[in-house]
């Protein structure tokens, strides 16, 4: 394969990544307001799960997931209030989101409500039940 083929096969594979990157987001922009439409109408029914239906299965609320974040111009107070519950472990250069929901999920679970420099929200989401067959 010569130098100009390349270029050519590498133009293409490129162009085929934008396409498909585009159809994912796309994709994943249906799923995100079809899982919207679907926490909605198990709320509006008093529901946790739909009916199972043959060839699709059902699908199941699933407990939220609580998601927390803390502007850097916080730190110090977010550091101070980890060190005041024996937390400090998840320090690091910063505080990872991830390790900082999971924090503010336990601590809520026990009673505890966040710092008001601490910000929080809950995703709804379900899961899908597939069929048994």
């Amino acid at each position: 394969m010569n130098e100009k083929q390349l270029i050519l096969f590498y133009k293409d594979a490129c162009s085929q990544v934008d396409v498909l990157e585009d159809q994912l987001k796309t994709a994943k922009k249906a799923k995100d307001l079809t899982e919207f439409h679907l926490v909605e109408h198990l709320r509006s029914n008093g529901a946790d799960k739909t009916a199972s239906y043959d060839g699709l299965g059902s699908i199941t609320a699933v407990k939220p997931r609580l998601y927390a974040s803390c502007s850097q111009g916080n730190n110090p107070q977010l550091f101070d209030w980890l060190h005041s519950i024996d937390r400090a472990e998840i320090i690091k250069p910063t505080v990872h989101a991830g390790s900082l929901s999971s924090l503010v999920k336990e601590q809520m679970e026990e009673g505890f409500p966040p710092p008001e420099f601490v910000s929080y929200y809950f995703k709804e989401s379900v899961r899908l039940n597939k069929p048994k067959m």
